[in-house]
């Protein structure tokens, strides 16, 4: 997931107050939002929030916030992606930052995951500095095809300004059919 499973489900009360099993015995996270909640099952489902990748990286990015980090310590070989624990933030390659805000961007207007306005801000200057490239446009053709939505932040490109970006996009604008 671009916007991890705990990200989306943190808010959720299945995933913080948990299920119990018969035997009485409570478990919470992603399993208890899996049966609980239609909503948490559509996001964690949905395709423009799937994207392979590495699985070094992934486990070490666990659920940590994208954002940018001082300096260029690199774990990962010539792999341009840094992570740093203590403050839970993780930077990828310039080539993939557009990809990751579009994602979060959707997921934010699709299911209100509660993107804060730092966030928005990042996220909206990442899809600026990085357009959807044609392999980004031909998977959202396919999504579309297979899901019924598109990803709106791939499909309509904003013509404003820097100074006329809107903090929160229209939700109105993004139905998941």
């Amino acid at each position: 997931h671009v916007v991890p499973a705990a990200r989306l489900g943190r808010g959720m009360a299945c995933w913080k107050d948990g299920c119990a099993n018969r035997e009485g015995n409570r478990y919470g996270g992603r399993r208890c939002c899996r049966k609980q909640s239609e909503k948490f099952r559509l996001m964690e489902a949905d395709m423009h929030n799937l994207r392979p990748a590495i699985g070094t990286i992934n486990i070490a990015r666990q659920d940590y916030d994208f954002g940018d980090i001082p300096g260029e310590e690199r774990r990962f070989g010539t792999c341009d992606f840094e992570i740093n624990p203590q403050s839970r933030r993780a930077e990828p390659d310039d080539s993939i930052r557009g990809i990751i805000a579009r994602s979060y961007l959707y997921m934010d207007q699709a299911y209100d995951i509660g993107l804060t306005a730092e966030e928005m801000q990042r996220f909206q200057r990442w899809d600026r500095e990085h357009p959807p490239e044609e392999a980004e446009l031909a998977r959202n053709r396919l999504i579309r095809e297979v899901q019924g939505n598109g990803n709106p932040f791939i499909e309509f490109r904003p013509t404003l300004t820097d100074s006329e970006v809107r903090l929160k996009p229209n939700r109105s604008s993004c139905l998941l059919q």
